[in-house]
């Protein structure tokens, strides 16, 4: 166990929450007797601990950040409903602030991988990775809706992740219009990765208590107005707006969405579609099936990507 006196050998072992409870269930009624094993081929990192997984840490700096701003600054309890994304823009939070220069949109990218015991492309602690690529992350509000019981999009995480899916869809399409900055503290600059950042930070302050995901859409395309656009929420005037119909279309929030109830994850209905009129056809880094080379450029240094090369960014 823990402690600063080295005398102290006494071990100690972790177990997940339905384990424990299964365990204490059992103590109410008889004895439990446990066999504890050594592993024959111990894990590679013994201290596996989620203080040291960067991603699990900014998740929950991004808890404190939507608790905090969602619903109004003095309303702390507005991320609690069914169709929350609270744990979505956790994880949003958590991967954005560790975004490197070499990463890319396509690469599996999950959350918590090395608190369980996977390399940084494994499928990590949520019903699938982070990416881009429809085969490799298959979720949207469609897939969402179609699992009325939550066995597989559990409340609130599974259900957030299809929002962080859509939020990494966003950010992606982000870069490949407007580049990327290792600074991620640029909130002034003009790069994607700090683009989709101030887009839903400001989103959450634009958000009412207790939102589902077409509030959150619609949030961000007000922020859009706000910070790139002529300031009024809701004038459709922001310089992303062709950005941001894209990514959540493509995952099932399009114009003709509806979210129904909040605090239930199944009677709402997905669109694909994009608004008539958005004057624009995107066709951004991660669009499904897009199989042509596109360049991505940082100041004077720029990176080639191909889709046909799955999840390789080329220089």
């Amino acid at each position: 166990m823990g402690g600063g006196d080295a005398s102290i050998n006494i071990p100690a072992y972790s177990l997940n929450q339905a384990d424990g409870e299964a365990l204490i269930s059992q103590m109410a009624i008889s004895s439990v007797n446990a066999t504890f094993n050594v592993p024959s081929t111990p894990p590679p990192f013994v201290n596996i601990d989620g203080s040291f997984d960067n991603g699990v840490v900014g998740h929950e700096y991004g808890h404190g950040i939507n608790i905090r701003l969602v619903g109004g600054r003095n309303n702390s309890g507005c991320v609690t409903a069914v169709e929350s994304m609270g744990e979505g823009w956790a994880d949003f939070i958590g991967k954005i602030i560790t975004l490197k220069n070499i990463d890319n949109g396509i690469s599996l990218n999950g959350v918590g991988t090395f608190v369980v015991g996977q390399s940084i492309s494994g499928q990590g602690i949520r019903p699938a990775p982070y990416s881009g690529n429809i085969a490799n992350n298959p979720m949207t509000y469609q897939t969402l809706i179609d699992d009325p019981s939550n066995a597989t999009f559990t409340v609130p995480h599974g259900v957030g992740s299809v929002w962080a899916g859509m939020l990494w869809d966003l950010t992606w399409d982000l870069i490949a219009v407007h580049g990327f900055t290792d600074d991620v503290y640029d909130s002034n600059g003009m790069y994607g990765n700090t683009i989709g950042l101030n887009l839903v930070i400001e989103a959450m302050k634009l958000t009412a208590c207790n939102p589902g995901f077409v509030d959150g859409r619609d949030a961000i395309l007000q922020a859009d107005d706000v910070l790139y656009g002529n300031g009024v929420a809701g004038s459709a005037t922001g310089a992303n707006q062709c950005v941001i119909w894209s990514a959540f279309a493509r995952r099932g929030l399009g114009a003709n969405a509806s979210q129904g109830g909040n605090n239930i994850t199944s009677d709402g209905n997905a669109d694909f579609t994009l608004p008539s009129g958005l004057g624009c056809s995107p066709n951004y880094l991660i669009d499904n099936g897009d199989d042509a080379s596109q360049q991505i450029c940082q100041g004077t240094t720029c990176l080639l990507y191909t889709s046909d090369a799955a999840d390789d960014l080329l220089c």
